[in-house]
């Protein structure tokens, strides 16, 4: 994501019951004249979490 588009953008992560939900919204930017944006979209993930937390970088790639 470049850093324009990065700049109007929002994370809302929240946790319970063993997961893990994220909601990201991104407004999209205009490249036309005399507009300033055209709205937002909004994109939501659950995942569970780790069991353990005893090393959560282990998980990553």
């Amino acid at each position: 994501m470049s850093g324009w588009i990065a700049d109007g953008t929002r994370i809302d992560p929240s946790t319970g019951g063993g997961e893990v939900t994220v909601t990201v919204t991104v407004t999209i930017p205009s490249v036309v004249p005399f507009v300033d944006d055209f709205g937002t979209v909004r994109k939501t993930a659950t995942m569970p979490m780790p069991e353990s937390p005893e090393s959560p970088e282990e998980d990553l790639p």
